[in-house]
């Protein structure tokens, strides 16, 4: 028995020894292996750190293709605007000479009617002594309703081109503002 003991002693010197190095090799194991895994989430967060910078670089720029858009849409329509509000101002003007022009030959229609009624009535009678007013005679009464006629045709016509200038200025701003 003896001898089994020395047997042992001397193995159980190499037993701790053994253990001992399997215990370091398993330690040192599972810290190559935490290494390890720990590079790969590093790579791994990496990725996705620059996988996600682009997905923002990328918003970033349809942000701004999207705003730059609506900014020369935006100026497309306000040019547009500016353009249909002076040419309302141009034909409005234009109506107003036009009227004008309208008024003096309406004015001067009025005038030679006026002169012929009284070239037609001819000197009156001297010896009559005036008593009522004189009656209107066809001439008279064809210029006076001439003259108002006249003068109503051009407030309908004033009234007309002011109406369809505005109806036309309308239609062409909507026109504008739709895409």
């Amino acid at each position: 028995m003896a001898k089994a003991l020395e047997f042992l002693a001397a193995w159980k010197s190499r037993l701790v020894a053994a253990f001992l190095m399997v215990a370091v090799g398993a330690v040192l194991g599972g810290v190559l292996a935490w290494w390890l895994q720990g590079n790969r989430y590093e790579r791994q967060l990496s990725e996705c750190g620059r996988e996600l910078a682009e997905l923002h670089a990328e918003q970033a720029r349809q942000v701004a293709e999207a705003v730059n858009a609506a900014r020369l849409e935006e100026q497309r329509r306000t040019a547009a605007q500016t353009e249909i509000a002076n040419a309302a101002i141009q034909q409005a003007e234009a109506a107003r000479v036009d009227a004008r022009a309208a008024d003096t030959a309406r004015r001067e229609l009025l005038a030679r009617a006026t002169a012929l009624a009284n070239a037609s009535r001819g000197p009156g009678d001297p010896a009559t002594v005036g008593g009522g007013a004189p009656a209107a005679t066809p001439v008279d009464l064809l210029a006076d309703v001439l003259g108002r006629a006249d003068a109503r045709a051009g407030e309908l016509a004033a009234a007309l081109d002011a109406s369809h200038g505005a109806g036309r200025t309308c239609e062409r701003s909507y026109d504008a503002l739709t895409p």
